[in-house]
């Protein structure tokens, strides 16, 4: 037995040596078995990162050079003659994913898996002619957060209308819907007559798909195109209207002129707003 000491003294050694060695890393820094392991990747990082709606143009705009999480509706999807594809938002966000960065979604092109999605986007924001982007080059930074396809209200469940007074909301957009219409409803009240269908109004009646608040993100999105496009109003007296396209459905026509057409779908959104203001008078599919 005491022949074996000397054996069990070189294997101790031995794995003691191994030991510190496993401890070390490639180039030769000791890691401490206290320190915690370095963690990279959306939703694993370190310190939270900030999360702004696509909304806050200006608070992008003071995050350039930061990473942060953006969320938001995607307006509309385009790629370039060179490959580049973008994901388009109210407002002018943007999400480039540059050609070479294609390949890395090999469920398809960005273009193609995002048209129509509320998604949430993790990266540096960078600015390109004095509009906020992040580059997309991972999956893993992007994330489908609800389907807005099909006619499902273009929301994420956090939009918000806030109640600044009596009778007096405000959007994320910064649209107010404040006083009463003819027949004494708040306007926030007479916007959501057209989230259900009256089957008995006579003449063209615009419903949206979408119900409660998620009808003003709807009108939210497209004040955000007005803005991206700089679309111009029908001035009438003192208001002022404007025909918003959204590529994509939003409503149907209701009422019994909708009845007899078999409630075609509608893929626009009119918008009536006092003259010189953003105070919403009205709004609709159309």
């Amino acid at each position: 037995m005491m022949r074996s000491r000397p054996v069990r003294a070189v294997v101790v050694g031995l794995l003691a040596l191994v030991a510190v060695l496993s401890s070390c890393d490639r180039g030769g820094t000791e890691v401490a078995a206290g320190d915690p392991p370095e963690v990279s990747g959306k939703g694993v990082a370190a310190v939270e990162l900030e999360r702004i709606s696509v909304a806050e143009i200006g608070k992008l705009r003071s995050k350039i050079g930061e990473e942060v999480i953006v969320f938001g509706a995607v307006g509309g999807t385009s790629t370039s003659r060179s490959g580049h594809h973008f994901l388009n938002f109210p407002n002018g966000f943007k999400i480039v994913c540059f050609r070479d960065q294609v390949p890395n979604f090999p469920a398809g092109g960005p273009a193609e898996l995002f048209a129509g999605r509320v998604v949430e986007v993790q990266g540096e924001l960078t600015s390109h002619e004095g509009k906020p982007q992040i580059l997309l080059e991972s999956p893993d930074q992007i994330e489908i957060i609800k389907d807005g396809r099909g006619g499902t209200p273009a929301t994420d469940g956090r939009f918000e209308l806030v109640e600044v007074g009596p009778g007096t909301w405000v959007s994320p957009a910064g649209l107010r819907y404040t006083g009463r219409d003819a027949k004494g409803l708040t306007r926030r009240e007479h916007v959501l007559r057209h989230a259900k269908d009256q089957p008995g109004r006579a003449g063209s009646h615009g419903v949206f798909d979408a119900d409660g608040d998620a009808v003003f993100a709807v009108v939210d999105e497209a004040w955000g195109k007005i803005e991206a496009r700089a679309i111009r109003p029908r001035v009438e007296g003192n208001s002022q209207t404007y025909l918003v396209p959204m590529g994509r459905r939003v409503g149907y026509l209701g009422g019994q002129a909708g009845a007899r057409r078999g409630k075609p779908e509608l893929k626009s959104v009119f918008i009536v707003l006092r003259r010189g203001t953003k105070e919403v008078i009205t709004a609709f599919p159309r």
